[in-house]
């Protein structure tokens, strides 16, 4: 629970989230409350569009 109060980083673990204090639990991105709201990565998508959005970035980047 240290990294979690030092830098917010839940436990990866599924089986540790019981053991997260319930003063915690609103900061831990692990949490199933906190799960159910982010934005997820699509794999898929990035494995198709990886190389010309980087690219593009890059282009942005230094341009």
């Amino acid at each position: 629970m240290k990294l979690l109060t030092a830098m917010g980083n839940g436990p990866s673990n599924p089986a540790a989230q019981s053991m997260v204090p319930e003063a915690l639990r609103a900061t831990n991105p692990a949490d199933p409350a906190n799960a159910a709201v982010q934005a997820r990565i699509n794999a898929a998508w990035y494995i198709e569009n990886h190389s010309k959005t980087f690219q593009a970035y890059l282009d942005f980047i230094s341009s």
